[in-house]
């Protein structure tokens, strides 16, 4: 997971599947992110921290009713 607001965060936001830019973000995190937060001021930062662990944790209940069905 990264989160990033400027030019200086693009290649990490590049780099990993769960990418945030920030809404008062330059245009380029924008275009490079994979999602998109509230800004700082509007806590984006807990707002894409929230977001990444319903979705890791809806992957690993796919990931475990999957493995449940194979052992029918």
């Amino acid at each position: 997971m990264t989160i990033g607001d400027s030019n200086n965060d693009l290649p990490m936001l590049a780099l990993t599947n769960y990418s945030y830019a920030m809404a008062n973000s330059t245009k380029k995190p924008l275009e490079v992110a994979k999602f998109f937060t509230s800004d700082v001021i509007q806590n984006g930062l807990g707002e894409a921290i929230l977001d990444y662990l319903y979705r890791l944790k809806n992957i690993a209940r796919k990931h475990m009713f999957h493995e449940f069905l194979e052992d029918k």
